[in-house]
């Protein structure tokens, strides 16, 4: 006979809960304007020098517009970096 694993009913909601925190807190945007102009200029030059060379490589230049869309860079998190200005 097997046994089904059931997830204890107090412990299961504080995890989805510490799930959305840590959301939260990797979400605050940390990517200012001068960064988010920076990036779209990068990205564009990017997908436009895989175009010209026929590349697929110019897909990585979603990667920067993306990160200045959203506002937010996964790589400025570790170091605790943020171009936004402070008020």
């Amino acid at each position: 006979m097997s046994q089904t694993k059931t997830l204890h009913p107090i412990i299961f909601p504080t995890a989805i809960s510490n799930l959305i925190n840590i959301k939260e807190f990797f979400m605050e945007k940390n990517v200012g304007s001068s960064d988010k102009i920076v990036r779209y200029i990068l990205g564009a030059g990017i997908i436009g020098a895989g175009i010209y060379f026929n590349s697929w490589w110019g897909i990585v230049g979603v990667v920067p517009i993306f990160t200045a869309l959203m506002g937010w860079c996964p790589f400025y998190v570790p170091i605790k970096l943020s171009t936004l200005k402070s008020k």
